[in-house]
């Protein structure tokens, strides 16, 4: 493969959001647009022995209902997309493929390790630095316990974006902060937390036409 074939193939996986791992200089490139909040969830999904990852849903605006919630503190996610085919309907992102960190207008997705763990009664989704001598992130927390699927409630101070390279819209997600710095309720701050360790590549949910 020549050189220019291969800055075509290179551009064309990270345009359509590809498989392919975020370099230090690819991500200063990215830029992140604003989304309506309510088109998304995140949420805690069980897997093994007590262990949990994050899954990220996105509604697309005026197609088929993606998911359904019941309860409060914990709330239980209904995954409705599972019964029908949501192509067209709904987006899902599994893994660090998928979505990632940001904060102040910088990728932090090869720093942090997106993490669930369980505190004092509740689940709480955390970036883990890779840098031991830099501080954890908290980003959410379930209010509760429960069974099955649970949404996580993002905390003050962070929100969904979605990712965008040379004015194209992509459809990896990121979890948003604006301030490296935060107040997060002290019950969520490390010393108590459960031995869940860093969660594996997640099974997908389902096998879709849809690539994103």
């Amino acid at each position: 493969m020549n050189l220019k074939s291969s800055l075509k193939f290179t551009l064309l996986f990270s345009l359509l959001g590809g498989c392919l791992l975020t370099t230090p200089s690819q991500a200063t490139l990215f830029e992140q647009r604003e989304v309506n909040q309510e088109d998304f969830i995140a949420i805690a999904r069980p897997y093994g022995n007590g262990k949990y990852d994050l899954l990220i849903l996105q509604q697309i605006p005026g197609k088929r209902q993606c998911w359904a919630v019941n309860g409060t503190e914990p709330t239980i996610v209904q995954p409705l997309l599972l019964d029908f085919d949501f192509t067209g309907s709904c987006e899902r992102a599994t893994d660090s493929n998928g979505y990632s960190l940001r904060i102040q207008g910088k990728d932090y997705g090869l720093e942090y390790l997106l993490r669930i763990v369980q505190r004092n009664g509740e689940l709480v989704l955390v970036g883990t630095p890779r840098n031991p001598r830099q501080s954890e992130v908290i980003i959410g927390r379930t209010k509760g316990l429960g069974t099955g699927l649970m949404q996580i409630y993002l905390i003050d101070g962070w929100r969904f974006t979605k990712r965008s390279l040379a004015g194209q819209n992509l459809s990896h997600i990121y979890l948003t902060a604006d301030s490296p710095s935060f107040n997060p309720p002290p019950e969520l701050l490390a010393g108590t937390q459960s031995s869940i360790p860093p969660t594996p590549p997640p099974q997908r949910i389902r096998q879709s036409r849809n690539t994103g």
